[in-house]
Parts: structure tokens; sequence; C-alpha cells
């Protein structure tokens, strides 16, 4: 029993950490380099230092908007970080801006990413509406990819690309796909 408990207040504790919102500006956030973008100094696009404005393109219906914004509750539910939407016309420089590519319906999956999109704007991409469909209105998929996708935009890394990762899984090159190996360089990353 007191084994249980313990594990549960860990359990607890771990669930309600929050993360620090500020970034070593003496590296210039280069402990921010993630997935592709490993040239010193680009780390400056995912150091939001606790709040993200942001924009919808004219690219993203309604319905998407709010079920974007729904996971951006969540993430101010449980961390630091605050999402603040701006006309795009008076965003700032450093922003996320928000794009769908409407290549097909929701039924298709979830297919998104995010990148740099110049001078110091980030861009979360969705290449596949997220809602037509009544099928997908309530699937976890699209939820959790829209999550995964803000915390890349945040500057979160996968995990296995991080320095301990052989301390917890095997890494094994041949099953990669070929051409995919970079996907799997270890980055020293310290998320805010």
């Amino acid at each position: 029993v007191v084994l249980g408990l313990s594990v549960l207040i860990v359990s607890i504790s771990a669930f309600r950490r929050q993360f620090n919102c500020t970034v070593d500006h003496q590296t210039n956030g280069a402990e921010m380099d993630w997935d592709g973008a490993r040239v010193s100094g680009r780390g400056k696009y995912f150091s939001w230092n606790g709040n993200v404005p942001y924009f919808f393109d004219n690219s993203v219906i309604h319905e998407d908007k709010a079920l974007i914004r729904k996971q951006m509750d969540v993430v101010e539910e449980k961390t630091c970080v605050r999402f603040n939407e701006v006309a795009q016309h008076s965003a700032p420089e450093h922003r996320l801006k928000i794009i769908n590519y409407n290549q097909g319906s929701c039924r298709y999956g979830f297919g998104g990413g995010v990148r740099s999109g110049g001078s110091m704007e980030v861009v979360f991409e969705s290449y596949f509406q997220l809602t037509d469909h009544s099928s997908c209105k309530n699937d976890p998929m699209y939820s959790g990819g829209i999550l995964h996708e803000l915390f890349h935009a945040l500057g979160a890394i996968h995990t296995h690309e991080r320095m301990d990762r052989d301390d917890h899984i095997y890494y094994w090159e041949r099953c990669v796909k070929p051409g995919q190996t970079d996907q799997f360089q270890k980055v020293d990353f310290n998320f805010p």
C-alpha cells in the first residue's frame, strides 16, 4: 500500500510540474535547436518565453480553428505557456502562423508539421482538413496530432532524439528506413 501511494504521489507531482518558460540567452537559445534545425542560432525561433502570439491564415476553417484553440487550452492548463491570438496584419515578427493546405478530408488522417517561415515566423502546417467529417471531430488522432505539432512549435524534440535515449531504449539502425537515419540523430536539448 505504501509503495502504491508513493507511486501515486510521484505521478501526481510529475503531472502537475510546470515548465520553466525561459531560455539561456547566453547561448541565444541554441539549446532549442531541433528536428533538422541543428544550425547554431536557429533555436531563437522556438524561444517564446511563455508567450506565443499566433494567427490563423485564411485557409483555416472556423471548425479547425476551434479544435486547434481547444488543444492550445490543454497546453495552457498544464504549462506556463500562453497563446495569444493576434491579427495577421498586426502580428509581431516572432509569431506562430497556422495554415492548412487543404489537400483533402480529415478522413485521410492527420498530416502536419512545423517549420521556420523566414525571419522569426514559426509555421504550423496542417495538410488536411481537421473537422470536415463527423467521424473526425472526436478522434484523438487529430487532437493528439495538434498537440504534437504545438509542442514542436514550442521547441520540443522527439524522445528518440534525446542524448540519453540509449539509457532507455535500444536503437537498431538496421530497422530504420533508408534515408531516415537523420530522424534518429541525438540532439543536445533542454526544454524550457
